[in-house]
């Protein structure tokens, strides 16, 4: 339990990936196979159950701390959170219990059953023998409250190392129905499974932000041009009767999208298709958060499926006919997907990516410029002699959005202001709309922090409201419609542009502007 705390300690106090991963495979490294399971199975959602109510759990550590109520509940306005206020409340402990985290679990699971009184007098013992670092994440887990928010592709990559397994036969594995009080380490890990091989995706072939001149591209005649919708990058694969779908991230995301399961029947064996699972419906793409929204839920169901349906937006052909033509020229693979798609009758789940034509950069700037009619978030540019992958695959992001807004709350981070909120009119009314913290150079953040501590007028924790003077350019890559906001408006990648430092308050603008830029 102690070397569990620690890492527990260690992926809470970091949001470095790097950093999580280094910490993950020196716990497998040293852990028992019992404990590696049950780590990975938290990391997985799989936590037990909260075997007692809230207000048990406070009553019993008053009664054993001593302390009345409303000192207890004072402590933990202070401290935040109900599992570290009961951990810091009780009396240092009297012995040392050396069981490990699996143990711990089993005797949680037990208690689960148990009668009130034989649940007290065990969670009482358990405080009695743990520190209160050990204490806080045993009242996590009793408390049905444990969360560890760390990315598969990180848990996956960290098995990898410890393991000497590749990711993806670990993603496949971590992929399966299984639980860890019916499984062991040795089953789930380092067995191999059946379907690992053919379900294997290839290296992506990663596309690169164009940062400067599109002409500093070279021969325009070199390059192929198509546009890039927003949704989630993904390989399809149909090997051997059966449907897998991998993220960019190594990630088997299969079982998050059931619909592609229908393409068993639809699909020649042998293929593997790159491009974008789209959130698509009535023949329009929707707004790329509620394809989040459905991926971020637990269990996926009809309904969700039916309010956020699904495509697969196809870019390239990677595999045909079982044969890896990643090795032919971007040109010849694409004249070959498009005579697939002459051949699949799956509309309704597959749709090809079309090209742009255009006969120089100039006329594809232009066109540039009016892709957001087809929701469009930018354009992909290829070398169609490339093979796949390469390091010549661009992505143009579409010309942003721009709007005046005024400075409305500023938030700290360490010694300075670094998050800062906007507003534009509705009526004679200032109605936050976005959040930026990036855009501003370090001399102007200095200068701006040395203005809000001059103009703060209300403090709310870290944030300070200032006098609305101030006016910003901010740029953002979309814009939707959201219950959750005051404005109702939510932005995609909303970033400062520039501090207008001569621009008077009433030429920020409304929020009917904003409402016009939605489709």
């Amino acid at each position: 339990m102690k070397a569990f705390t620690r890492l527990y300690l260690e992926l809470d106090k970091t949001s470095e990936d790097s950093e999580r991963e280094t910490a993950l495979v020196r716990y497998f490294d040293q852990a028992a196979d019992p404990d590696k399971l049950w780590v990975i199975a938290l990391l997985s959602g799989q936590r037990p159950k909260r075997i007692c109510s809230i207000s048990l759990l406070r009553e019993w550590v008053e009664e054993a701390a001593g302390i009345p109520s409303w000192l207890f509940e004072e402590g933990q306005k202070v401290v935040g959170d109900l599992a570290e206020t009961i951990a810091l409340s009780l009396p240092f402990p009297v012995q040392e219990n050396s069981l490990r985290l699996s143990e711990w679990i089993k005797l949680i699971q037990r208690l689960g059953n148990e009668a009130e009184t034989k649940q007290k007098q065990a969670i009482l013992e358990a405080w009695d023998q743990l520190d209160p670092p050990r204490r806080f994440v045993f009242n996590k887990l009793i408390s049905g409250g444990f969360r560890m928010d760390v990315a598969p592709t990180i848990l996956t990559g960290a098995l990898a190392l410890h393991t000497g397994i590749e990711g993806n036969k670990i993603a496949q594995r971590l992929s399966a129905n299984w639980s860890p009080d019916e499984s062991s380490f040795e089953n789930l890990i380092l067995t191999e499974h059946a379907l690992e091989d053919i379900s294997r995706p290839f290296p992506f072939s990663l596309l690169r932000l164009l940062e400067g001149s599109v002409s500093d591209l070279g021969d325009f005649s070199d390059w192929m041009a198509g546009y890039k919708l927003g949704g989630l990058r993904a390989q399809l694969i149909k090997r051997d009767g059966e449907v897998f779908l991998w993220s960019e991230a190594n990630e088997l995301i299969t079982p998050k999208f059931p619909e592609f399961d229908h393409l068993k029947t639809l699909l020649p064996d042998g293929i593997v298709l790159d491009g974008d699972i789209i959130p698509y419906k009535e023949d329009w793409p929707l707004p790329i958060h509620e394809l989040h929204a459905r991926i971020s839920k637990k269990k996926l169901s009809r309904n969700i499926m039916e309010q956020v349906p699904v495509i697969f937006m196809v870019s390239d052909l990677l595999e045909l006919d079982r044969t890896d033509i990643r090795s032919q020229p971007l040109a010849q693979r694409r004249v070959k997907l498009e005579a697939f798609f002459h051949h699949v009758s799956a509309e309704s789940l597959l749709r090809l990516y079309p090209l742009i034509t255009a006969e120089n950069w100039i006329e594809l700037s232009h066109k540039r410029t009016n892709i957001r009619e087809k929701d469009s978030i930018g354009l992909t540019l290829q070398k169609i002699d490339a093979p796949y992958p390469t390091t010549d695959d661009y992505f143009w992001k579409a010309p942003p959005f721009k709007v005046y807004a005024v400075l409305l709350y500023a938030q700290s981070s360490g010694d300075l202001y670094r998050e800062f909120t906007f507003a534009v009119w509705n009526k004679e009314a200032l109605v936050p709309f976005a959040k930026a913290n990036t855009g501003l150079k370090t001399e102007e953040l200095q200068q701006l922090n040395s203005w809000i501590k001059m103009h703060i007028t209300e403090r709310f924790g870290p944030v300070r409201a200032v006098k609305p003077e101030l006016v910003f350019e901010i740029a953002f890559d979309g814009i939707f419609r959201s219950k959750r906001h005051k404005s109702g408006l939510t932005l995609l990648e909303p970033r400062i542009v520039s501090w207008e430092k001569d621009k008077d308050l009433k030429e920020a603008h409304r929020l009917a502007d904003l409402e016009a830029l939605i489709r």
